[in-house]
């Protein structure tokens, strides 16, 4: 601190500062001479500190300047640090900011005035009172691409990637991620792995806790609900707060799930069982901020090196094997009909009667349709609809209560009768229908609210359009809050509401849908990225014999169909989007579970019939492996 500086920081004359500090200040105002001494008394001013400085060589003094003592992690580094520095000599003086602007300028300047050598930044400080300093100051930074630092940190990213690795070699793919909300780089790690691994990553599953626990049992039950079961932790404490949900709601950490934490802290080995972690070596991290300091001082300029340490892994026994996920969950919400199959030479245009060769009573209904096709490959359905209260509503409530699905959302309605479609079906698998909806109308959001557990416990939930735009419009909002997933089937409508479309998950139209939801000549390709803009996560376009067309904002992709002779294609997108959302539930890749749907749909159509063409899980996965290998 100057007489110059001083000067500037009271807003007067050098030459008044060194009137009123040599006591010549009789002829200057009172509130002049306060204002420069309160200045002088706060920075604690020594007239004859340049003069011992050059008298002395060195002080053999270290400042080191932190936001805040609170944090674990910085009194950790420091005792490290002053650990390293009595090696060589040397004595630190540690000064904590709080963050405050006025204190981190006084900081800097005591510490220049107590001679320190070198001054440690740790954590954020303004460039405005870094400018002002007059000795080397190292602002140790975790991040990699901070300007202005000095980058000696932890490699998180590692890390992450240790973690993630070893939670996939223990059969897990299925990973939620609990991380407070200034972690965006681990965030980012996170997806990354999943992606490495042609996993899907479910922004759902990325919970943002407060650094105080505050959201962590809500996110546990979120996380155990939708069947996941394995955590990605920022931290021991947070981890430590999963294990006493778990205590709490009878689940054991090992058997149940499995949970892992980027910083172990030293509260790992005091879990049962041992936390799986990622653990600070603060011995090698100070060894190196040392070398460093000493290097600074020697050259008298920051050096240009980046040090990233790893941290050290430590297996613990809160991760273990998964031996095959729970039956995933699928809850449907939609259409529950009887379907008048009549087969036919063509179908009729506008004012033609044609024979009807055979008619035939079969249970259908996409909702239905879907629920079927999800039971069949193992899932457990959970069914939600409407039936009118007649002979062949009670004929379909028994007929879905014998295929393996939970009826007890379906409810009996005495005003309407049970819905019907009506389908023209040719020799050459081409179909048209009509469909009368029935007690389907009936589907308002008092009977979602009514079922709102079974729709809530569910990893997925397909739903089609068949229901009023209103019910499909508060389904929406309930599981988007809920982290519920909603793949979209858009039939039977002209329009998709945006604030429909941003809460679901994804959408599966065919081409004839698309066109429908998004007039225009242009390609469907172009219409479902006009669908992305409009805040659709994902879409699946079913193209028929050519396949599918996947996309997001990051990915678009064209999936091959399975190659089989046609019989029927009444069945298919609902034999794909059943299968698409069992392989996902059960955390398959992208990939693998439209893959499969293609599969699915390609054993559906090579048959006569819908539900009854529906195909198991045995069929599809014999093709897949055919493919696999070629």
């Amino acid at each position: 601190m100057t007489i110059r500086e001083i000067a500037k920081l009271a807003d007067v004359s050098p030459s008044t500062v060194s009137r009123i500090i040599n006591k010549k200040d009789a002829a200057i105002k009172p509130e002049t001479r306060d204002r420069v001494l309160e200045v002088v008394e706060r920075y604690q001013y020594d007239p004859l500190a340049k003069m011992r400085e050059r008298s002395a060589a060195s002080s053999r003094l270290i400042g080191i300047v932190v936001p805040s003592m609170v944090e674990w992690y910085n009194a950790n580094v420091i005792q490290s640090l002053e650990r390293a520095f009595a090696s060589h000599g040397y004595n630190l003086i540690v000064s904590k900011t709080d963050a405050d602007e006025g204190a981190e300028r006084k900081t800097l300047h005591l510490l220049s005035a107590r001679r320190v050598e070198c001054i440690l930044v740790m954590g954020d400080i303004r460039e405005a009172a870094l400018r002002e300093a007059t000795i080397p100051v190292l602002r140790l930074s975790q991040s990699q691409d901070r300007p202005g630092s000095v980058q000696i940190g932890f490699d998180y990213s590692k890390s992450t990637q240790m973690l993630m690795q070893y939670f996939f070699e223990n059969n897990h793919q299925k990973i939620a991620l609990l991380a407070p909300p200034d972690c965006e780089q681990l965030k980012c790690d996170y997806r990354q792995e999943l992606e490495r691994h042609q996993l899907i990553c479910d922004d759902s599953m990325i919970f943002t806790v407060s650094r105080d626990l505050f959201g962590v049992p809500e996110a546990f039950d979120t996380i155990m609900r939708t069947g996941y079961r394995a955590i990605l932790a920022w931290d021991a404490s947070i981890a430590k707060e999963i294990y006493r949900c778990a205590s709490m709601r009878r689940l054991e950490v090992g058997r149940d799930f499995s949970i892992a934490a980027l910083d172990g802290q030293d509260i790992a080995c005091s879990l049962n069982p041992q936390l799986t972690c990622t653990k600070l070596p603060f011995g090698e991290y100070a060894n190196i901020v040392m070398q460093t300091v000493l290097k600074t001082i020697e050259q008298k300029k920051l050096p240009e090196d980046i040090h990233m340490v790893d941290l050290v892994f430590y297996p613990g026994a809160s991760v273990t094997a998964s031996h095959g996920e729970q039956k995933p969950h699928i809850a449907v919400i939609g259409a529950i009909n009887m379907d008048v199959m009549m087969e036919v030479e063509h179908i009729p245009c506008a004012g033609e009667n044609v024979i009807i060769r055979e008619k035939t009573f079969l249970p259908g209904g996409k909702g239905a349709n879907q629920a079927v096709g999800a039971a069949k490959l193992g899932a457990r359905v959970s069914m939600i609809g409407k039936l009118g209260n007649d002979l062949y509503g009670k004929e379909m409530y028994h007929h879905l209560h014998n295929a393996g699905i939970d009826v007890q959302g379906i409810a009996f309605d005495d005003q309407y009768a049970t819905g019907w479609a009506y389908i023209y079906v040719t020799d050459q698998a081409e179909y048209a229908s009509g469909v009368h909806v029935g007690a389907n109308i009936e589907m308002d959001c008092a009977h979602i609210d009514r079922f709102q557990n079974e729709i809530l416990g569910a990893s997925y939930c397909l739903v089609q359009t068949e229901i009023p735009m209103d019910t499909a419009l508060h389904l929406g909002a309930l599981c988007a809050k809920n982290h519920v997933r909603i793949i979209l089937k858009p039939s039977s409508t002209q329009e998709l509401p945006d604030a429909l479309l941003r809460n679901i998950y994804m959408l599966v139209p065919n081409e004839a849908e698309i066109n429908r939801v998004v007039p225009g000549t242009y390609p469907p390709e172009e219409k479902v990225d006009e669908l992305l803009r409009r805040g659709t996560p994902r879409v699946v376009l079913t193209l028929g014999e050519r396949g599918s067309y996947y996309a997001d904002t990051q990915t678009k992709r064209y999936f091959p169909p399975a190659q089989v002779n046609v019989m029927d294609t009444m069945g298919a997108s609902d034999a794909f989007i059943s299968a698409l959302a069992v392989y996902l539930a059960e955390g398959a890749s992208l990939d693998k579970a439209i893959t499969c749907a293609n599969i699915a749909a390609g054993i559906s159509v090579s048959q006569i019939g819908v539900q009854s063409a529906l195909p198991e899980r045995g069929a599809i996965e014999a093709l897949y492996r055919k493919l696999s290998a070629e």
